[in-house]
């Protein structure tokens, strides 16, 4: 166990329980362990944090009530003309951190010089970092990622408004305030203005972006800081002391490898996050969002889910069959009255016929017996009619009533138009197409007239798709390979997409494929002999749309079910 001293101008406070006055400063360790009157006016309560550039501690304003305050003591290992410069840029940056005046930014009270080190006094926040969170809770679940991007991305367009960038942007840096649950954004000291000008290198290895990593930091560089924030609170993997091991970043080819390690974990998030996420962690800064309106925008979008394909003979009830199954109960609990009267009246109908064909009628007048049955027959009858014909009527008004009912129309409308499809790049679940060596590249190309043209339909006529989604940009790689499988080449495509809702929860992401002409075969020097695969030719395509993933068997239920097609058994 050791003693600190909280005098803040000691220069080492930590001291072992035998002493009686401190190493550092020679004070009574009696008195300034237990707090510390610093400045004749603020009293060092605790200390808050402490890291190579200096210390943290809560004090009480004694000018403003005892109010909790944050003292902030920046240590500036310089001496000479290297101190004096350190000290301007310290005053020039908490006069611009004076100037900030956001609900979800720290105010600040007071900065000042004592002793060669720099003071910074700011408003105290009551509540946790969102280490201590995610220590408490566990990883955050895709809607409260949303959640945190949508609260601190407008604190960050108000810094970036400002020409100012925060530098060190991580989840110890993010505190949620206890009384209201709003996110802070702290640790503003490294706050500096956008300029062309290389400064100080203010970051946190596992969480900057390369640009500045290297001196050169930018408006995208927080972003690029805030999306690493979320996928590490998604994922539960922060980086290590020596920063090597990163489960989901591989250093070696400036990769990330987030959403692979969710699939791992079987974690599911929405296309839109991912999306969204991948876009600000591009590794250039060019390929990211240019502003976080950008990011605001697409999350107030239709979220889509990726739905991966299931093998097993054992699966679950997909949410079409579900609801079908809900609605045939509750047609059959309609029903149950038209079953119980028509079998009522039907078992009368029958006892009355077994009676006549058993005793014939004779020329005796009727019984009043008699009379009653044949008039309650007789009304069985009617009643039975009525029966039969109201369970007509209802199967007729509720036929059209399916749960995944899709009406038909045209799925490239012409406010979707597929024409110059103009892309930007992000990163949202790459596809990879393979193709060898010998392989002539499947891209539009004008090297013959000789070809066949394919003309693929670009309407679905059964369908009546809700598009919840405008055209949206993404890029994926085009990998060529030898024919041992290893990749020789690597080339980045762009393209563009838009989501369709076939059914309630079940979604369609559409990929834009242009028009041009492509190669259609096998060459002569690959595959099978076969007569399907040859000769290779050219093919003239149409734009069209395709399924930016493999079709999932809820989406394909939804297709079998309105396009009325009969499985084989």
């Amino acid at each position: 166990m050791t003693l600190y001293c909280l005098n803040p101008a000691c220069p080492d406070p930590n001291n072992p329980n035998t002493h009686n006055y401190c190493q550092g400063c020679g004070q009574e360790l009696s008195k300034t362990t237990q707090g510390y009157l610093f400045g004749d006016r603020y009293i060092i309560k605790q200390v808050l944090g402490e890291g190579n550039f200096g210390r943290t501690y809560l004090v009480e304003d004694q000018n403003f009530h005892n109010r909790k305050r944050v003292l902030k003591k920046f240590i500036a290992n310089l001496q000479g003309k290297g101190l004096e410069t350190a000290k301007e840029l310290f005053k020039r940056e908490a006069n611009i951190l004076d100037t900030l005046k956001h609900e979800q930014i720290p105010a600040i009270y007071d900065h000042f010089e004592e002793n060669n080190s720099l003071y910074l006094v700011e408003e105290y926040i009551d509540g946790n970092d969102l280490v201590t969170e995610f220590e408490q809770q566990g990883i955050f679940s895709e809607d409260k990622i949303k959640s945190l991007l949508k609260d601190l991305l407008p604190v960050l367009d108000y810094l970036h408004q400002k020409n100012l960038l925060h530098r060190d942007i991580k989840p110890d840096n993010i505190m949620r305030r206890r009384y209201d649950g709003k996110l802070i954004l702290i640790d503003l000291g490294g706050v500096k203005e956008v300029s062309n000008t290389r400064g100080t290198l203010i970051y946190t290895p596992g969480y900057a972006a390369i640009e500045q990593m290297t001196g050169n930091p930018q408006p995208a560089s927080d972003i690029y800081s805030l999306g690493v924030t979320c996928i590490r609170l998604l994922t539960g993997c922060f980086p290590g002391d020596d920063n090597e091991n990163d489960p989901i970043y591989d250093s070696s080819q400036a990769t990330w490898l987030w959403q692979e390690y969710l699939e791992k974990e079987e974690i599911k998030i929405s296309d839109q996050l991912s999306h969204i996420l991948n876009k600000m962690l591009e590794h250039l800064a060019p390929n990211r969002y240019h502003n976080v309106k950008e990011i605001l925008e697409n999350l107030q979008e239709s979220p889509t889910y990726i739905q991966p394909v299931e093998t097993s003979t054992n699966l679950p009830i997909s949410e079409p069959q579900k609801s079908s199954a809900y609605d045939l109960i509750s047609v059959i609990a309609k029903l149950q009255i038209f079953l119980l009267v028509t079998c009522f009246n039907g078992s009368i109908i029958i006892a009355w016929l077994i009676k006549y064909f058993l005793y014939p009628s004779s020329s005796k007048p009727l019984l009043l017996w008699e009379k009653i049955i044949n008039y309650v027959t007789l009304l069985s009858v009617f009643i039975v009619l009525f029966s039969f014909l109201s369970y007509l009527i209802f199967l007729i008004k509720n036929k059209n009533k399916l749960p995944t009912t899709i009406k038909r129309t045209f799925l490239a409308s012409p406010n979707h138009s597929l024409k110059n499809t103009q892309i930007t790049p992000t990163s949202s679940n790459p596809l990879k197409t393979q193709k060898t060596n010998s392989q002539i590249p499947a891209t539009p190309s004008n090297l013959s007239n000789n070809h066949s043209t394919i003309k693929p339909t670009t309407t679905i006529s059964k369908y009546n798709k809700k598009i919840v989604s405008s055209l949206k940009d993404f890029n994926f790689k085009v990998i060529k390979v030898n024919h041992k499988g290893e990749i020789i080449e690597q080339e980045n495509k762009k393209s563009q997409y838009f989501a369709v809702e076939l059914a309630a929860n079940i979604y369609l992401e559409m990929v834009v494929i242009p028009k041009g002409i492509f190669w259609m075969g096998t060459p002569e020097k690959e595959g099978k002999n076969s007569s399907q695969e040859r000769p290779q030719h050219e093919v003239s395509l149409s734009s069209f749309c395709m399924s930016k993933y493999p079709i999932t068997q809820g989406q394909w239920g939804i297709i079998l079910l309105n396009l009325k097609v009969k499985i084989n058994p």
